[in-house]
């Protein structure tokens, strides 16, 4: 369980086994009262953007069943919750909605489970980040001003980055290059120039890509700094060993097990949404999808408020059903195990 500042937005960061303290969600709808937040200040799952399916419909689209989830949609959706008084660390809440199917109008009970900490964010020290940033510069990526779009928000990045902060650059299309090993925030000038010098071309060697940024995150681990990869596509994976979306998450999951978290960032309308979530959700960090300029800020900025230090990990949840209930469903993770 990680801890994030006060007075930050951003989707929820987490996944099944690191638990994080946030605030409120939406930039747009302003400040949730004390102890509040989207699901209170604390998030289990990987969340989903909902950019993606919005700028699906406004292009006149149909978005497919996956490109919305319930811990995206909720994640958008400020709920009350009572104050973080149940002298543990976590404070768990559960909130019940009894209604009707909407397609059969069979009878059907909702619970939400939902969760804050006493814990004051201000009282945490943010460890020195470890980022491999993993930049996808395939040919696709040159149209829609998708790549204008990526320069401008790694700039952003690398000029919010603290002064004892590391960063490197992998660039992956057809194969994959890394433009900087780790190297000290302070050189921002060497950095934005990397970034600048991104060219569009090929194919999107997505495997091999992430692989090296997963790889270079383990290298350099190091218990005093937090390590994190930020992976960004704009595609489906079309070259490299393997283009299957298991292959690719059972190649990251070691690295991930082993404490390097991961946030994905989706760009233009057919990136492969079930890929990028579910590799965000067994890692510990965010799935964003860049729609629009003011997105670009949202997520360059506001992402570096969840690389915070850990306070809880190898969360479980325990649901035990009476006799009256049949549990149909679980939402708002793919983790979850019967």
């Amino acid at each position: 369980c990680s801890m994030a500042g006060p007075g930050n937005s951003g989707s929820p960061s987490n996944n099944q086994n690191q638990n994080y303290n946030q605030p409120y969600s939406h930039p747009d709808a302003g400040a949730p009262p004390d102890g509040g937040g989207s699901f209170g200040n604390l998030g289990t799952g990987g969340a989903q953007d909902n950019g993606q399916f919005r700028l699906i419909l406004e292009s006149g689209g149909i978005p497919g069943e996956n490109t919305l989830d319930a811990n995206g949609f909720f994640s958008e959706h400020h709920t009350t919750l009572p104050a973080p008084q149940c002298g543990e660390t976590l404070c768990l809440h559960g909130m019940l909605s009894i209604t009707e199917d909407w397609v059969f109008g069979q009878y059907q009970a909702a619970l939400q489970m939902a969760m804050n900490s006493p814990i004051d964010p201000g009282t945490m020290t943010r460890r020195p980040l470890d980022l491999v940033v993993v930049v996808d510069s395939s040919g696709s990526m040159d149209s829609q001003g998708k790549m204008s779009f990526v320069k401008q928000g790694l700039g952003l990045l690398i000029d919010e980055l603290d002064p004892a902060d590391r960063i490197a650059l992998v660039e992956y299309n057809t194969g994959v290059t890394v433009l900087s090993p780790l190297t000290a925030a302070t050189n921002a000038a060497t950095l934005h120039a990397l970034v600048d010098s991104l060219q569009a071309g090929g194919s999107t060697n997505f495997y091999e890509g992430l692989e090296t940024g997963l790889q270079m995150s383990t290298q350099h681990a190091d218990p005093l700094r937090e390590p994190r990869v930020l992976l960004l596509s704009d595609g489906m994976p079309s070259a490299g060993p393997s283009q299957v979306d298991q292959d690719i998450i059972d190649m990251a999951v070691p690295y991930l097990e082993d404490g390097v978290g991961l946030t994905t960032i989706g760009v233009g309308l057919d990136f492969n949404v079930n890929l990028m979530r579910g590799l965000a959700e067994r890692g510990a960090g965010n799935f964003y999808f860049l729609e629009n300029a003011a997105a670009i800020d949202e997520v360059f900025t506001e992402e570096l408020t969840y690389f915070v230090t850990p306070i809880a990990f190898d969360l479980a949840l325990d649901v035990n059903v009476s006799a009256a209930y049949l549990l149909d469903e679980v939402v708002g993770t793919s983790l979850w195990t019967t």
